[in-house]
């Protein structure tokens, strides 16, 4: 009776080891192509994921993309006109995040032997004003925690010291001579100008830029290879922002932190770097978040947070082994309160299972149904044009001086002053999309395809870059249509408001909350 009941464990034994639910357990490491599969076999809720989705694809939000991977495996993924697949995007401060892991590689490698260096030593062909017993105390731990003691507070300076810093010719001397009241590791100041520093760092220890040490060590290994990162005038990589990766590919910097540092076999950064990044190591004073290495970290789960300006996301949560990546063009002011904490708490809350779950066909065939939605909008039937449209195809309007159309060029940290436009010229002729001409003060012009379907027209913008456009007669006097940059944070709208011989056009743009106004005269072509 012993021997049989032992036979039979035994078997049991065997059977849990081969067992599909074991099998996908195992790490897959989407190196040269992703798995995908329902939520379902990987212990997911068709029905929870599509509510997800369903949330942050409402208007409002301005979702470019959002993704769901677990287990390695991505069950569901979504692409909002005029972004797609395979467009890089501008991930804002998910920028530190990265940096922060460059220097876990510079740990790996040897190259570097502390997190207790400080930071001075690796200037020593520099002089750093204001140089106190604070500033020589500063070290990466500190950098990478946001604790340096400088006087530099993105949240509480309204962004001065980043604004005055850009400004500069010379990042890495600007961030060198700021002041340091504090006693540095005592105190979170989210500081843009202290992470430029730790990018200086890597390109010292490197001896190349933190975006050629990252293509060679980091994202090679990951099968990264369509990538942009924008570098400083004294050449440094931008260490706070300005890196653009395709959402996957974001995905997959989350996947290598869910994986304890380790991609296929490869350590790409120690263990013990990898959890303490993603672990609470400052306290920012702000409910249910904690700071780690670059990383917020989200005090009820275990899960860790790289947050970019305008909605931009890469979520982890070790413990359900989930990535979750969000892309968008969302309101600033308004995000923290009303996306990031929801999507944290959302996102947080998805239940799932060691083992797969039974099928379920109408939930799945639901959420089919709303990533199609996101991917392939509808287009809606377009309202009667007002006489006044016919009318404008035979008119010139002239503003009363430039006007800012907020597009970015390839290098926005720079303050570009964007496309200034002095009048423009519109063909209504085709009652599913308007064209305008728009003047452009340089002399050149911008020729704007505008849907009237509620759908993007894609088109190139005067630098080249992808922009979506699409607008809408509000009233028979009044014409708004919205600009949006494919791949980054801005949206923009205009409001172009006529009466007899002359015009009101307002300009906004929705991350930044920036707005121009400017009146002008409609004349006879």
């Amino acid at each position: 009776m012993k021997s049989r009941l032992q036979l039979l464990l035994l078997v049991g034994l065997l059977l849990l080891l081969v067992s599909p639910t074991a099998a996908q357990k195992e790490p897959y490491f989407p190196t040269t192509e992703w798995r995908t599969s329902t939520p379902e076999a990987q212990g997911m809720s068709s029905a929870e994921i599509t509510a997800l989705f369903e949330t942050f694809s409402q208007p409002h939000f301005n979702l470019d993309s959002l993704l769901v991977a677990r287990h390695g495996v991505i069950v569901a993924e979504a692409y909002a006109p005029p972004f797609a697949q395979d467009m890089k995007h501008q991930v804002a401060s998910v920028t530190k995040s990265v940096t922060g892991t460059l220097i876990g590689v510079l740990l790996q490698q040897g190259l570097l032997e502390t997190l207790d260096a400080p930071l001075l030593s690796f200037f020593t062909d520099r002089t750093a004003a204001n140089l106190d017993a604070g500033k020589e105390a500063i070290t990466l731990r500190n950098l990478l925690t946001m604790t340096s003691g400088m006087d530099c507070d993105q949240v509480a300076q309204a962004g001065a010291p980043t604004i005055a810093m850009v400004e500069t010719e010379d990042w890495v001397q600007f961030a060198l001579d700021l002041a340091v009241p504090e006693e540095p590791g005592t105190a979170f100041h989210y500081c843009n100008p202290a992470v430029h520093l730790l990018s200086a760092v890597i390109a010292e220890v490197a001896g190349m830029p933190a975006a050629d040490y990252a293509s060679e060590h980091l994202f090679a290994p990951l099968g990264i290879t369509d990538y942009a990162w924008t570098a400083a005038p004294e050449g440094n990589s931008v260490g706070f922002a300005e890196l653009y990766l395709n959402t996957r590919d974001q995905a997959k910097i989350g996947l290598l932190y869910l994986n304890g540092g380790q991609w296929d076999g490869q350590q790409i950064i120690p263990t013990e770097f990898a959890q303490a990044a993603i672990s609470t190591q400052a306290q920012p004073g702000w409910p249910n978040t904690g700071y780690g290495y670059l990383w917020w970290t989200f005090t009820p789960s275990s899960g860790a947070i790289a947050v970019g300006f305008a909605g931009q996301y890469i979520l982890i949560d070790p413990a359900k082994d989930l990535v979750v990546v969000l892309t968008g063009t969302f309101n600033e002011m308004s995000r923290f309160p009303v996306q990031y904490l929801p999507l944290a708490f959302t996102v947080m809350g998805l239940t799932t299972s060691d083992e797969a779950l039974p099928d379920d066909d109408t939930a799945y065939g639901q959420l089919e149904a709303v990533l199609d939605r996101i991917d392939n909008p509808t287009p809606v039937e377009p309202a009667p044009l007002p006489p006044l449209a016919e009318q404008l195809n035979t008119m010139t309007v002239y503003l009363g001086g430039p006007l800012k159309i907020d597009i970015p060029s390839t290098n926005p940290v720079q303050n570009d002053p964007g496309v200034m436009i002095a009048g423009m010229r519109w063909n209504f002729s085709n009652p599913e999309q308007a064209v305008v001409t728009l003047n452009l003060a340089d002399g050149g012009a911008w020729v704007l395809p505008i849907n009237l379907n509620g759908v993007y027209a894609v088109s190139e913008s005067p630098i080249g870059l992808l922009v979506g456009a699409r607008g809408e007669w509000r009233t028979d006097s009044e014409f708004t249509f919205f600009v949006k940059y494919a791949g980054g944070e801005v949206l923009v709208r205009v409001d172009c408001l006529f009466y007899p011989g002359g015009i009101q056009v307002r300009t906004s743009e929705s991350s930044r909350g920036s707005a121009a106004f400017m009146p002008g005269v409609v004349v006879p072509s």
